[in-house]
Parts: structure tokens; C-alpha cells; sequence
């Protein structure tokens, strides 16, 4: 035996390396359940999906995410036991914001009920707690109505952004700019709405936010 054949021998090849290596090294899945549960939270969740409502000429209505980024949820089709653990995850993990009034039942009929049920935060993006900002009809309907509480069975917080007009008047005989007739009329349509909610979820986490515009 020469001494490159006892050189061959003890040296393994690199693919025989590769191989010991792979075998060493614990897949996803291998992982415990625990360690992957971490591992989903950190890929699909802490998020803030904004919703928007578009209507499409002549009829329709179009739904779009504008914050999700090209395959965001590429992790849910790698295998049946991934998508298994994980197809809830993005709905329990991540918050999701609505502008429209028109944006809700055409976004919800995309998702089955486990997916709808498995929401836990929702943001609506209002004018003075009356109604959303964004309506494609000619009168935008009250709040309370066009939210679909129903349909988030489990909602646990419910953040509610409140615009109001905010206008610095330079004049002597008014000791105030109308702002405490604003202020009252918000504070008046927001008890309302958290009594309504409270009704329907005693549960409910509601969270009034005012926002100047």
C-alpha cells in the first residue's frame, strides 16, 4: 500500500463531510416545539396590515395589503406540518388596520372562520368616532354599524383612531377655538361606541386615540 492510498483512506472526501454534517445538524422540525413556536413569532408576526378598500369601475370592489412585502407568507407553503403550525399565526400575531367602511366584508370572505376567529387586534382609522374616514357611498354610515364585531369572535383589542379637525383661531372675543365642542361631541360618540362594544364583549379591550388633522 502506498502512501497516498493510506492518505485516501484516512481522509474522508468531501462529500462524506457534507453528509456527517447534515446528519448532525437538526432540521426545523427536529427542533421542539417550543424553539419553533419562537422561531414563527419572530417570522410572521408583530406586524400592522393596513387594508385598503378600492372600487373598481363599473362595479366591484377590490382589497389590497399594502404593507405586506413578496412572500411574507412563503413560510405557511414549505410543507403540510409548517402551514399546519403556522396558518393561524399571521391572524393572532399581527394587527390589522381598516380605513374604508367598505373594506370589512370583502376582506373577511377571504378567510375561512378559524382564520377570522383567530384575530385578536383590529385598528379603525375614524372621524371623530362617527364613522371611517374612507366610504364609497355618497353618505358614510355610522361606525357601530359598518364594524362587524360579530365576525371577530376573538377580538381582545380594539384600537380606534379618532381624527378631528384642529384649527388655531387668532381672535379676542372667543376665549377657545371650538375645540371643547370637539372635544365633548368625540368624547359623547366614543362613550357610546365602548358601551355598544362592551355589550356585545365585556371583555374587549377598547383604546380611543385623538389625532389632530
Amino acid at each position: 500500500m502506498t502512501r497516498t492510498d493510506v492518505y485516501s483512506e484516512a481522509t474522508p472526501s468531501k462529500e462524506d463531510y457534507n453528509q456527517a454534517v447534515a446528519m448532525k445538524t437538526p432540521t426545523l422540525l427536529a427542533l421542539p416545539a417550543e424553539l419553533r413556536n419562537i422561531i414563527w413569532a419572530l417570522v410572521l408576526g408583530d406586524k400592522t396590515y393596513d387594508i385598503k378598500c378600492k372600487v373598481q369601475i363599473p362595479w366591484g370592489t377590490a382589497i389590497t395589503n399594502v404593507t405586506a412585502q413578496a412572500n411574507n407568507l412563503a413560510l405557511l407553503r414549505t410543507c403540510r406540518q409548517i402551514h399546519s403550525e403556522t396558518r393561524l399565526l399571521p391572524f393572532r400575531l399581527n394587527a390589522f388596520r381598516f380605513t374604508s367602511e367598505d373594506a370589512f366584508k370583502p376582506w373577511l370572505s377571504k378567510f375561512d372562520k378559524a382564520q377570522q376567529t383567530a384575530i385578536m387586534e383590529v385598528q379603525l382609522v375614524t372621524w371623530k368616532a362617527k364613522h371611517m374616514v374612507e366610504s364609497k357611498g355618497f353618505a358614510p354610515r355610522r361606525l357601530g354599524d359598518v364594524f362587524p364585531i360579530e365576525k371577530f369572535e376573538g377580538l381582545r383589542t380594539l384600537r380606534v383612531e379618532v381624527r378631528y379637525t384642529s384649527v388655531i383661531r387668532d381672535c379676542d372675543k372667543w376665549s377657545c377655538d371650538g375645540s371643547e365642542l370637539e372635544d365633548a361631541d368625540c368624547t359623547e360618540q366614543e362613550g357610546r361606541l365602548r358601551l355598544r362594544w362592551a355589550t356585545h364583549d365585556p371583555h374587549l379591550v377598547v383604546k380611543f386615540e385623538r389625532v389632530a388633522v
